[in-house]
Order: C-alpha cells, then sequence, then structure tokens
C-alpha cells in the first residue's frame, strides 16, 4: 500500500489543542493515527460510518496518555482529519445509534 497523503484541518488542530492540551501535536497525531489504521496494530480500533459521505470514526489510545476518537474521511490517498472528541462524548450517526467515544 502506498502511503497516504495526511490532511490535519484547521477544526482539526484547535480542537486538539482546546481537548487534549498543548503538549499535543495534532499533525504528530494525525500521522500516528493514520499508520495505526493502516497497519492495524490495535491501538487504533474502528468505531463505524458516521455519515453516508463519508465519515468515520477511530477511537485511539496512545501510551502517553492521548485518548479520544477521530472522526475522519478516508479515500485510497489521502485522511483527512476532522475533530477529535473525548471520551464520554455522544457521537451521532446518519440512520443509526449514536455511539459514545
Amino acid at each position: 500500500m502506498t502511503e497516504r497523503l495526511v490532511v490535519a484541518t484547521n477544526h482539526w488542530r484547535a480542537r486538539v489543542l482546546e481537548r487534549l492540551g498543548r503538549d499535543v501535536d495534532a499533525s504528530v497525531l494525525a500521522a500516528a493515527i493514520t499508520w495505526e489504521i493502516d497497519n492495524e496494530t490495535g491501538a487504533v480500533i474502528y468505531l463505524g460510518r458516521v455519515s453516508r459521505d463519508g465519515k468515520r470514526i477511530y477511537r485511539f489510545a496512545f501510551p502517553r496518555g492521548q485518548r479520544g476518537v477521530a472522526l475522519v474521511v478516508i479515500n485510497d490517498t489521502k485522511i483527512r482529519f476532522i475533530t477529535v472528541y473525548e471520551t464520554g462524548w455522544r457521537i451521532p450517526r446518519e440512520g443509526k445509534k449514536s455511539i459514545r467515544a
């Protein structure tokens, strides 16, 4: 598999700063989550599709205490990070039951 382009949106960066703190680099976190999604090592777990336009959510937990749920849009060539949810948030899904982060 070729490496995907990782796009950390401004909204993603703002939410990482707000919800995970200044010591977490949003771009590095996005790259780490992408690597885990592509390599399936267990630190990132697929929770489901959020919308019909391709948004998906993944729960992540890294050793340095970074935990949460990432909302992303994935295609063959890139993965775009939209926002991050902290544990306990309710995430609505189109046509399905919501999921707790």
